[in-house]
């Protein structure tokens, strides 16, 4: 059967797919934590409704806004990207790299990734807009706790970076239920999935614990580096690659690369990490209080925050790989295809290879 399948029928799949079942137990787990999680964020919002009503109505908002505008950001970005594929057909354009958005596999995927872009930059911008207003969170991150009487509402914690949080985990809860329940299962698919509890879990934690400056730091961190990661697998999809499209693809790797891990592997574990895990007990110490959180509890904190790098040092050694592949002279499309296994299997389960 697999002799049979035509070239054009095997350019359709999605050369990403899973085409192994991934473990059940592992997955359903994943996907009952999120649930839990979701069902615990409604439940705050409930029993915060005295005091601080404007969250409700601030989810509500960031739900719908969350929904339109992944309906005008997809369809906008597709149209372009249509348009841009189509502007390739020329005789100066490699036979490889003509008409890349000619297949519904990859305008989906671009489409896609044109949302995180949007996601990612609004987000960063939002995020430079209030660090600006307190600069000392991220040059000490430490500094982001402070100890308030029990049942206060810190003055420092605006409203405005209040509402940011809630359209924080409205995205990601909607990131998680989309990966989980209604996207197409990735290679990478429990990679991301456990980003995505994980990311959900700090969020809500918190959310709930006040201790909403080090998670805009945190958060800061990680979408301000998306933003060239995005840019770079919209190129890719563009097949914006080699001499004649002045080496775009490989330009904006090698800054992902060197943004990526600096940002995720030195910042992340040097100054977000150690803040936690040491700087918050130091500063409870220094200033006397005594209503700290148990020691266990930056641990905690701590724990989670490391899984997230675990994650970042995976994917970091993917990149590495594609990194060598490139610089050995293979094109950027191929060197990731390689090493993201790029192996499908037809209708009646037989391993196709995507013809070159």
């Amino acid at each position: 059967m697999a002799e049979g399948v035509t070239n054009e029928r095997v350019e359709e799949v999605d050369e990403d797919r899973a085409t192994k079942r991934f473990n059940p137990v592992v997955d359903h787990g994943l996907g009952t934590i999120l649930l839990l999680l979701i069902a615990r964020f409604i439940w705050f919002l409930y029993d915060v409704r005295a005091e601080q009503p404007e969250l409700a109505m601030w989810f509500a908002g960031a739900l719908v806004a969350t929904v339109v505008a992944i309906t005008v950001v997809t369809r906008a970005s597709l149209v372009f990207g249509i348009f841009v594929s189509r502007l390739r057909s020329g005789d100066w354009v490699p036979e490889e790299c003509k008409n890349p958005l000619a297949s519904k596999v990859a305008q989906h995927k671009f489409k896609d990734q044109a949302w995180q872009l949007a996601v990612h930059a609004t987000m960063s911008a939002w995020e430079l807009r209030l660090l600006l207003q307190h600069r000392q969170w991220w040059d000490d991150p430490a500094s982001c706790f402070a100890f308030y009487p029990k049942g206060e509402k810190p003055a420092i914690l605006a409203d405005e970076l209040r509402m940011f949080y809630i359209v924080q985990l409205v995205i990601w809860m909607w990131t998680g239920v989309s990966c989980k329940w209604l996207e197409e299962r990735r290679k990478d698919y429990l990679e991301m999935m456990t980003h995505h509890v994980l990311t959900v879990g700090l969020l809500l934690t918190s959310l709930e614990s006040n201790e909403l400056p080090i998670g805009l730091v945190v958060l800061a961190i990680h979408d301000s580096s998306d933003v060239v990661l995005d840019l770079m697998k919209m190129a890719n999809y563009l097949k914006l690659e080699g001499l004649k499209s002045l080496f775009f693809v490989e330009i904006l790797f090698v800054l992902n690369y060197i943004t990526f891990g600096f940002s995720r592997l030195y910042i992340f574990p040097v100054k977000v990490i150690s803040a936690v895990l040491f700087g918050y007990n130091r500063r409870c110490k220094q200033e006397h209080h005594s209503n700290c959180y148990p020691h266990y509890v930056p641990i905690f904190f701590a724990s989670m925050l490391s899984g997230l790098l675990v994650l970042h040092v995976f994917w970091m050694y993917l990149l590495s790989r594609i990194f060598y592949k490139i610089i050995i002279g293979k094109p950027p499309n191929e060197a990731g295809d390689e090493e993201y296994e790029i192996t499908m299997t037809d209708d009646d389960g037989n391993e196709v290879k995507k013809s070159k």
